[in-house]
């Protein structure tokens, strides 16, 4: 997973671009139990052809940096993340309920969705600190899971 947080005043913070593995196909994989590293996820194809996709990356080696997200989201569409969340050493940002992060599966972009897996891109216009109200970043990046339970 790849996430950019961008250097907006109102942020507080210079760019920052953090890194669980290298978020594309054939790149170095997070993998749960090694290296200090929990991943767990689920991308299961629902009746209505939409899929439900949970997930959550966390490492503790190095620079910790926990993620988590859910959402629904049709294969070549966009759809909001009802969770999305990021938690570093310095930082705990999180996609408030009423501006919600957009989970994308644009056709052109190479991002794909199968039961078990998934590729897409994300982008936050307002991800905020709970401790910090008035603290609003933007962030956006790129995701991969597979191996997940898709049944």
């Amino acid at each position: 997973m790849s996430i950019l947080l961008s250097d907006d005043p109102a942020c507080g913070a210079a760019t920052t671009n953090a890194n669980l593995g290298t978020p594309v196909p054939g790149g170095e994989r997070v993998v749960d139990g090694q290296d200090m590293a929990t991943v767990t996820c689920q991308v299961v194809r629902q009746a209505s052809g939409a899929f439900f996709v949970s997930g959550s990356m966390s490492r503790q080696a190095g620079h910790a940096l926990t993620v988590r997200l859910d959402a629904e989201i049709q294969p070549g569409g966009s759809a909001p993340a009802s969770i999305l969340s990021f938690i570093a050493p310095v930082d705990s940002l999180m996609s408030p309920s009423n501006t919600p992060c957009t989970v994308s599966l644009d056709p052109g972009s190479g991002f794909e969705v199968q039961p078990g897996a998934i590729f897409a891109g994300f982008q936050c216009i307002s991800f905020t600190d709970p401790n910090s109200p008035g603290r609003l970043c933007q962030a956006s990046g790129t995701f991969i899971f597979v191996n997940c339970v898709g049944l």
